[in-house]
């Protein structure tokens, strides 16, 4: 019983400290980068940057869930 009862106060502290982390992060901006894109131009995040929200996906050619995750960025 003591065992259950430790296991739960556990996980629900474990809960708390992870919601604070989040909160702590919203809002932040990521730091400004420079990338070369696939047509060889030049990207830079600030120049991105507008009203909504931006989505970042870094992947690789041999990586297989990163082409798939591709397909579903395209729909």
């Amino acid at each position: 019983m003591k065992l259950a009862f430790t296991l739960i106060i556990v996980v629900l502290f474990s809960f708390s400290i992870t919601a604070q982390e989040s909160e702590e992060l919203a809002g932040r901006r990521a730091p400004n980068f420079v990338l070369e894109n696939l047509d060889g131009d030049y990207v830079e995040l600030n120049h991105e940057i507008g009203e909504g929200p931006i989505l970042l996906s870094f992947w690789a050619t041999w990586c297989k869930p990163c082409i798939e995750e591709l397909t579903e960025f395209k729909k």
